[in-house]
């Protein structure tokens, strides 16, 4: 059985989210200070995706009122968190929602249940080398990841010029990812990016890429400024994947990729892709940042990681 915790949090970032649980009530402990987060909905799904108690909060100060979770019989269950849209008063827009963060009721008691992958990928992380030589191997350019490329090297200059330190660098460049490009859904829904010349140079360049494109650029654009930078890639779910992690598919195969940064001797675990909101669909180019939140997925924490991805092997 998985390990039971009264706390979660997502991330080492500033802009965390983070919740308690006391006896019957889910205290929200910290979210982002975005002000579309000033007006927030929460409610507890089933494994049918059946709703249960939505409550609606206002923030006052840095605070929030205790939501009051449900009674419902002892399982799985799932934490779903809106945020008020900026351009329309009555809509919220999804921020933790699915299997970002299950909870598990036992014996009448709320819980938040570790990933049944997550010693996997405690395990991946800690094989990862970090010795000095393979730091030096994390910087060098690479086929796809072309950091010796002279428009990725002044991108990425011009994106870090404010940065007073790696780590802000590393956030600085993760961002900009996230807000510039666009996620091709015309060539993965018609297969076409199998065949396509799919690189961080190429990325930059048509500013529309999947997973693999947002993570070279990533990768790139750090090792041009000196840090040492990863892709793992992985299985990731969702909402939609058929009984999580007990789909056999999730364990056979891989599906996504993701870049990480090697900064104060820790790994930086970010997935720029999840957290893009931006898409090039019907040959159109879909900006959807005014209601991004572009940190949701910066720094994550191993916990809240291993709810949806599953660490296979590093990509250089």
């Amino acid at each position: 059985m998985s390990q039971l915790s009264n706390k979660f949090c997502t991330s080492f970032f500033a802009e965390k989210t983070v919740f308690e649980i006391v006896s019957d009530h889910l205290l929200i402990k910290r979210l982002p200070s975005d002000k579309v987060f000033n007006e927030i909905m929460i409610y507890i799904s089933d494994k049918d995706g059946k709703t249960h108690n939505k409550d609606y909060f206002k923030r006052i100060g840095s605070h929030y009122k205790d939501y009051t979770l449900p009674i419902v019989p002892d399982g799985m269950y799932y934490l779903n968190l809106y945020r008020k849209t900026i351009e329309e008063d009555n809509l919220f827009y999804s921020f933790i929602h699915g299997v970002d963060i299950p909870l598990l009721k036992v014996n009448g008691k709320y819980f938040f249940p570790d990933s049944e992958v997550l010693e996997q990928n405690r395990k991946f992380i800690q094989s990862i080398k970090v010795d000095k030589q393979s730091l030096q191997t994390y910087i060098k350019p690479s086929y796809a990841i072309q950091s010796y490329d002279s428009d990725i090297r002044e991108k990425a200059r011009t994106i870090t010029r404010f940065s007073h330190n790696d780590y802000h660098k590393v956030l600085a460049i993760h961002n900009w990812i996230a807000r510039s490009l666009y996620y091709d859904y015309d060539s993965l829904e018609d297969d076409a990016y199998k065949s396509m010349n799919i690189s961080a140079v190429n990325t930059l360049s048509t500013g529309k890429s999947v997973c693999q494109g947002y993570t070279e650029l990533a990768i790139a654009m750090l090792r041009s400024v000196g840090i040492p930078a990863i892709g793992v890639v992985c299985y990731a779910i969702d909402s939609e994947t058929k009984d999580g992690w007990h789909n056999p598919i999730c364990i056979s195969e891989t599906n996504h990729i993701f870049p990480m940064a090697h900064v104060d001797n820790r790994w930086i675990i970010m997935d720029s892709t999840w957290d893009s909101t931006n898409r090039f669909k019907n040959k159109e180019f879909i900006n959807l940042g005014s209601n991004g939140i572009f940190t949701k997925h910066f720094d994550m924490t191993l916990p809240f990681v291993s709810n949806t991805h599953r660490f296979g092997k590093i990509f250089i």
